[in-house]
């Protein structure tokens, strides 16, 4: 199954040139969603990495199961032929993050565990941060020192977006120690950052729905042409005050149906 575009032909050239280019003091970290490659962690042990598995840290303890999907944090090392060779592996998936920082892949990966499940306007939610369809929104709309929280003094921030290639986030406001006592209680988004990301998932939510469907619309379609479709259906179906599931679909699958039977193949 292919979530976002194929990734880059030279994607991990890139990631060797911003390691190599990492001063001293510095490293480049991944963070990798395991939930889209389970049993990732073992395959890079046995490549030689060092994985810290995210959920490992969570207060309640884990089945196996579970922690073979976590999302991982491990230091990346520009040539490493074996841990390149587990990575191209992730080619379609959004899975892939690296961050430029002076921490450690423990210290990150303790961040990160604090953000598993935040208090989402008073529920507490699942935040899919390493899922890299939803971490460009969460990190446009998370303040400043809430991206400081999640990814601490990080001088630079990439993830592999939609259409296979690096894309660059927004960084925090400057470094911000750990507190102790704030692992106990969860982050806190605001009721506009919580709609904002729910309106960020429905596109990907009526795409899951239509697969089966559409057949040939996949098959011969880019997973960004199709994400890219559906978003602008459902914002022309805001402005026109449809608010009903049903109807919604309808017009997603309406803009596949017809851009796809229009549009030439090398579009696609």
């Amino acid at each position: 199954m292919s979530w976002i575009d194929a990734f880059d032909p030279h994607w991990l050239d890139e990631l060797d040139r911003h390691a190599q280019q990492t001063p001293q003091g510095l490293a480049v970290l991944l963070v990798l969603d395991a939930a889209f490659a389970p049993g990732l962690a073992e395959q890079l042990r046995q490549a030689g990495g060092s994985p810290e598995l995210v959920w490992s840290r969570l207060p309640s303890s884990m089945s196996p199961e579970a922690l073979a999907v976590s999302p991982l944090v491990l230091t990346y090392h520009s040539g490493h032929a074996a841990l390149r060779a587990v990575l191209q592996t992730c080619s379609t998936r959004p899975m892939v993050t690296a961050v430029r920082t002076h921490e450690s892949p423990a210290a990150l990966a303790d961040r990160l565990a604090r953000w598993s499940i935040v208090d989402a306007a008073g529920t507490l939610f699942h935040l899919r941060w390493a899922d890299t369809r939803r971490l460009p929104k969460l990190a446009e709309v998370l303040q400043p020192q809430q991206r400081s929280a999640l990814i601490g003094a990080a001088q630079a921030w990439w993830c592999i977006g939609r259409d296979g290639r690096w894309l660059t986030l927004p960084l925090g406001d400057g470094d911000q120690a750990m507190d102790p006592s704030a692992a106990l209680t969860p982050p806190v988004l605001s009721p506009q950052q919580v709609a904002a990301l729910i309106d960020d998932s429905e596109p990907d939510e009526m795409l899951a729905m239509l697969e089966r469907e559409l057949e040939d619309v996949w098959r011969t379609t880019r997973a960004s042409w199709r994400h890219a479709q559906a978003s602008k259906a459902l914002q022309e179906a805001q402005r026109c005050a449809v608010q009903e599931l049903g109807q919604r679909l309808a017009r997603v699958r309406q803009a596949l149906q017809s851009a796809a039977h229009w549009m030439p193949q090398e579009s696609r």
